[in-house]
C-alpha cells in the first residue's frame, strides 16, 4: 500500500514538473489550459499604423494580434518569435499580423511604440491603440497575450506566443 502512494506521488510530481506547471500557469495568466478558445464574437478592432492614418482589422482573414506596451520586459524578449512567424507567415494572403500597443499612462501615444519597433530593426506591423479600452474587453491581465482570430472575427485562440505556433501551424 505505501509503495503504490508512493508511486502515484511521483507520478503526480513528474507531471507537474514536466507539463502541469504550464497548464496551471496559462490557465492562471489567459483563463484557459492550453489557450484554445471559441469565443464567438463580431470582433473588430481599430488603430493607427505608423503613418497615423486608421487601421480596421475585421473579418475575411486569419489574425494574430500580439498585445504589448512600451515598458513591457517580457513583450520585448517575445518579439524575436513574433517576428519569425510574421515572416514565416507574410507571404500567405489569407493571415494577417499585429502587434498592437496598448497605450499605459506612462506612454507617450504613437510615438514610442512606433519608434522602439523600428530601433530594434522588426518589420511586422504595429497596431497603436488610442485607448486600453479594447484590451480592458479582452479581459488582458498579462502582457503579451496573442489572440488568434479566425475568417468570421470569432476568437479561437488566447494565450502565449509558444501555444500561438501551434494553432498557426495547424491552419
Amino acid at each position: 500500500m505505501k509503495i503504490s502512494w508512493l508511486c502515484i506521488y511521483i507520478l503526480f510530481n513528474l507531471f507537474v514538473f514536466l507539463k502541469g506547471y504550464d497548464l496551471w500557469l496559462n490557465k492562471v495568466n489567459y483563463g484557459t489550459f492550453v489557450g484554445k478558445v471559441n469565443i464567438q464574437k463580431d470582433f473588430t478592432i481599430t488603430g493607427f499604423d505608423k503613418n497615423n492614418k486608421p487601421v480596421i482589422v475585421n473579418k475575411g482573414k486569419y489574425v494574430v494580434l500580439d498585445f504589448w506596451f512600451s515598458s513591457c520586459g517580457a513583450c520585448f524578449k517575445e518579439f524575436p518569435q513574433f517576428e519569425n512567424l510574421y515572416k514565416k507567415y507574410k507571404t500567405r494572403k489569407d493571415i494577417m499580423f499585429y502587434a498592437v500597443n496598448t497605450p499605459m499612462p506612462s506612454d507617450k501615444v504613437g510615438i514610442t511604440s512606433f519608434r522602439m519597433i523600428a530601433e530594434r530593426k522588426y518589420s511586422f506591423p504595429v497596431l497603436q491603440m488610442t485607448d486600453n479600452l479594447e484590451a480592458n474587453k479582452l479581459a488582458i491581465t498579462v502582457y503579451p497575450t496573442t489572440f488568434l482570430l479566425d475568417k468570421n472575427g470569432n476568437i479561437i485562440y488566447k494565450g502565449d506566443i509558444e501555444g500561438l505556433i501551434t494553432q498557426l501551424e495547424k491552419l
